[in-house]
């Protein structure tokens, strides 16, 4: 869900699940490169539900959307 391409044109962010049959699980930030290599989850041990990933203007960093007890940070 939600993916997002770095300004480059090199690498892919997006949010999903490790896990498609359980009832609930939070969001996870994963990244990989365009050509399908490297992939790598982000932020494993955040404990929140991750959204709308969004490179930073210099590529190196990603910002994210998440819930903390219904307030959206």
């Amino acid at each position: 869900n939600s993916p997002a391409i770095s300004r480059d044109g090199k690498w892919l962010a997006w949010t999903g699940f490790d896990d498609g049959h359980q009832g609930y699980q939070r969001a996870r930030l994963y990244v990989m490169k365009l050509d399908g290599s490297g992939r790598r989850e982000i932020a494993a041990g955040f404990d929140r539900s991750i959204a709308a990933p969004r490179w930073a203007s210099d590529g190196k960093s990603i910002f994210f959307q998440y819930n903390d007890r219904g307030n959206g940070k």
